[in-house]
């Protein structure tokens, strides 16, 4: 997720982190070779899903919310330099360990349901 009131530090965001990176003019780094994949869901989408949660009468089914799409971390780092106008080197380190190399919402059953 990402959006408003998100801040910095070890557990922030991915895409906080970058832009405070990139807003610096300090490296933008990515670990590992930047082909992981995310679904990035804005904290507003996620607000509506569960309101509508709240209201539907399909309960008792648990249902994924998210985009459906995927983008990669070195799309997204090039999606942030190009936005902020910074020209930070993309630094690539060493992958993290248990880094999930590709997430993406499922969003059949919220489709099926709507």
């Amino acid at each position: 997720m990402y959006g408003p009131g998100q801040s910095g530090g070890d557990y922030a965001g991915v895409i906080d982190i970058l832009l405070e990176q990139a807003r610096n003019g300090d490296p933008i780094t990515i670990y590992g070779d930047g082909k992981q994949t995310r679904d990035f869901v804005q904290i507003s989408d996620v607000v509506r899903a569960n309101r509508l949660a709240a209201e539907t009468d399909h309960v008792g089914t648990a249902y994924n919310v998210g985009t459906g799409a995927s983008t990669s971390i070195a799309e997204l780092a090039e999606r942030v330099r190009e936005a902020v106008g910074s020209d930070s080197p993309i630094v690539h380190m060493d992958s993290r360990e248990g880094d999930i190399r590709h997430s993406r919402a499922d969003l059949s059953r919220a489709r099926q349901n709507a």
